[in-house]
């Protein structure tokens, strides 16, 4: 990338992507930000028809990692058929997250391909134990 260029996220601040920004809104970041990192982002435009509960994006990394992403704003959780579809994911080996406006900086740094953080990504998406 040409030094003019810098991440769409970089420098926004967390309080510019927060409390008000729309899921539309989060997930267009979130594809400029693939766009800019050169990772393939796959979105149902209109999930309506299809089956709930699959993650919001799929993405391919520049450096092949394979994601799952589900988009939601800062105070939302995911719905009950989201988190048996992100459970399962990850119980077949898949990097599964959930990502919000306020975890923009930690996005950028997945794309980037950065080494986690000791303890991992904080919006890893960590099945609940069952009994």
């Amino acid at each position: 990338m040409p030094q003019t260029q810098r991440s769409p996220a970089r420098g926004m601040g967390e309080s510019r992507l927060s409390e008000t920004v729309s899921e539309p809104q989060w997930q267009e970041t979130v594809r400029a930000e693939c766009r800019y990192y050169q990772a393939l982002m796959y979105h149902t435009h209109d999930s309506r028809r299809s089956d709930p509960g699959l993650p919001d994006c799929i993405i391919i990394t520049k450096d092949n990692r394979l994601l799952f992403a589900e988009l939601k704003r800062d105070k939302t959780n995911p719905e009950p058929m989201q988190r048996i579809w992100l459970d399962a994911l990850v119980k077949v080996g898949q990097q599964v997250f959930v990502w919000r406006p306020k975890d923009q900086n930690e996005v950028v740094d997945i794309l980037e391909g950065k080494p986690a953080p000791e303890g991992g990504w904080p919006t890893r998406w960590i099945p609940k134990a069952t009994p």
